[in-house]
């Protein structure tokens, strides 16, 4: 029996925004069968802001650059690209990663608010805080395909990767702690 994990990353124009950029990565028994990389120009965000914008250049300049294709022109439109890119890959019983659940349960609502889902996934492995928690990624530990760091489909790819079951990501350490 395949295991399906749907791994997304995607950044966000401030703490609450609009995803802007949307990475996907999808695996079945370790290897990636589907992606998914795409975004809209954070011009077009609810919460876009050029005061705060100015301060996130790092991030803009690695989506706009590595995202090139496909941009949409909205924020709905990007949302019913990956709403449908989800039903295909990840609506049949797949486990869904996210690095942030606050912000990815905010898009996963949007897109099933605006195609008239009366569900949407909520059970997600919020991967972030076990990566932190275990110690699993050293600097140095990235896959050619999950280069740059900072770029949600390389993001996803990498926890993806190293997401396991048991809830340890492979790779984990164990870390001593003082109490």
């Amino acid at each position: 029996m395949s295991t399906r994990v749907f791994s997304v990353t995607i950044e966000t124009c401030g703490p609450s925004g609009d995803a802007f950029a949307i990475g996907v990565s999808v695996r079945e028994d370790g290897k990636e069968v589907a992606h998914f990389s795409a975004w809209h120009p954070v011009e077009a965000t609810a919460h876009y802001d050029p005061a705060h914008w100015r301060d996130m250049g790092l991030v803009r300049s690695r989506v706009s650059l590595l995202l090139s294709t496909p941009v949409y022109e909205t924020p709905r439109k990007l949302r019913a690209c990956f709403w449908a890119f989800y039903l295909k890959w990840g609506a049949c019983g797949a486990t869904v990663l996210s690095n942030g659940t606050g912000s990815i349960d905010r898009l996963f609502h949007a897109c099933a608010t605006e195609a008239g889902a009366s569900w949407r996934p909520y059970e997600f492995s919020e991967f972030g805080t076990r990566v932190v928690a275990h110690g699993a990624l050293p600097a140095g530990d990235r896959g050619a395909d999950e280069r740059p760091e900072g770029h949600p489909l390389c993001e996803a790819r990498r926890a993806g990767r190293l997401w396991s079951p048991t809830g340890v990501p492979r790779g984990a350490r164990q870390q001593s702690r003082a109490v």
